[in-house]
């Protein structure tokens, strides 16, 4: 039979707050789109100052 792995949701903690990686990992993914948006909108931003 295949058991479950015990595995701690918690990545850090510090004192009473508890940080858990999938938390993390939600960050550390999201990052890297709004970045990409932003940089998006400079450069469409950008092109249409150019054509006026």
């Amino acid at each position: 039979m295949l058991t479950y792995p015990d595995i701690d949701p918690v990545a850090i903690q510090l004192g009473p707050v508890a940080i858990h990686w999938y938390g993390l990992m939600g960050q550390v993914l999201s990052a890297p789109m709004i970045l990409l948006g932003l940089l998006l909108i400079v450069l469409a931003y950008r092109q249409t100052a150019r054509q006026r």
